[in-house]
């Protein structure tokens, strides 16, 4: 629907009734799980301008990750705001939501959804087990205090890589790519949510 309306010259406001089991998108725009509820903020509720993740061709609503369902790690260029780093990352995600896989907090702190960034976070392969370990503790008390995760906020980010990688654009697959760009398309889409929030 997102991807139609990005295609669209003039657009209107979505309502939207999350019918999955997590639901993180409609957590973080404080959309109600109860269908009928949520329902009625789509018909109810104000318009909030939403940022859109523009994928290569491809749009996305709140994540595009990789390195999520494979057991080998990625050798990366990533670029951003002038800043370009090279490293071996086993899992990278570009995020526009308060929790990612039900998963609260790991997307980072001053999470808002309509400031024209996202949250990048990219870890990196551990070489042995205390760097895993470090990286799991982080990960599990939502504290950025380890070398192996880059976090960071960007309107744009490239990846390049030697060999296509698989991605996911909201859970979905988006395609094995070598090279992606990724920008943040501030306020791009209106979604109806409850008057409160």
């Amino acid at each position: 629907v997102v991807t139609g309306m990005m295609h669209r010259e003039k657009k209107v406001p979505l309502g939207y009734i999350a019918a999955g089991s997590t639901n993180d998108f409609a957590t973080s725009l404080g959309i109600p799980k109860n269908m009928v509820k949520a329902a009625e903020t789509a018909v109810a509720g104000r318009v909030f301008p939403c940022d859109i993740g523009a994928f290569n061709g491809d749009f996305f609503v709140y994540v595009a990750a990789f390195g999520l369902f494979t057991e080998v790690s990625f050798l990366m260029q990533v670029e951003y705001d002038n800043v370009r780093l090279q490293d071996e990352f086993i899992y990278g995600m570009i995020s526009n939501s308060t929790s990612v896989g039900g998963f609260k907090g790991m997307t980072g702190k001053d999470v808002l959804l309509d400031d024209g960034v996202f949250e990048v976070t990219l870890i990196k392969k551990p070489k042995n087990p205390i760097e895993l370990n470090e990286i799991i503790a982080s990960l599990i008390n939502l504290v950025d205090d380890t070398d192996m995760i880059y976090s960071f906020k960007t309107r744009e980010v490239r990846f390049t890589a030697k060999n296509t990688i698989p991605w996911t654009l909201d859970g979905e697959f988006g395609g094995d790519h070598e090279e992606v760009v990724v920008k943040n398309l501030c306020r791009a889409v209106e979604i109806m949510v409850p008057q409160g929030e």
